[in-house]
């Protein structure tokens, strides 16, 4: 049976690409067949990465494809392992979709208010579309080690 994780945020550049690639290959690394389905089809980002890793001949190979849809990238997800749905920013039907699809649904944020704001209130949306909470988690990213940060962080309900 194939494990589906889902990393989404319905912002740009807070680390979706970085967490679906780091989960990939340290599975990979493991010995399962993963395949990353990049869903940010206009940015690429997991794309441009497997494509430097192949002219480096880097291992563990991880296979990584585009996709408009999350039901294309679904297709075929049963001949994998694991399968990282990397989520495209801006898009709540394509979200909302890769929840339901997932095992996991990851949501990566800094730790300002500014970045948390945005992802607490999609964790709220997802639960109230049905997602059980349960299956959703957060990853801190671009974490510094500035005790306003933390403060903000942990005071942040």
């Amino acid at each position: 049976m194939t494990l589906l994780i889902g990393v989404i945020s319905q912002k740009g550049g807070v680390g979706k690409s970085t967490i679906s690639r780091l989960i990939a290959r340290e599975y990979a690394e493991a010995g399962w067949d993963v395949k990353i389905a990049d869903l940010d089809i206009s940015q690429g980002t997991s794309i441009d990465w497997k494509k430097r890793r192949e002219e480096n001949q880097l291992k563990p190979e991880i296979a990584v494809e585009p996709f408009r849809t999350v039901a294309q990238a679904l297709k075929h997800a049963d001949v994998h392992d694991l399968v990282v749905l990397d989520g495209a920013p801006h898009s709540m039907q394509g979200t909302l979709e890769i929840a339901v699809a997932s095992d996991l649904v990851i949501l990566p944020t800094g730790l300002s208010l500014d970045d948390l704001k945005p992802s607490i209130l999609l964790a709220h949306e997802l639960t109230a579309s049905s997602i059980p909470e349960k299956k959703i988690t957060f990853a801190l990213c671009r974490v510094g080690d500035g005790q306003k940060e933390i403060d903000e962080a942990r005071q942040y309900h």
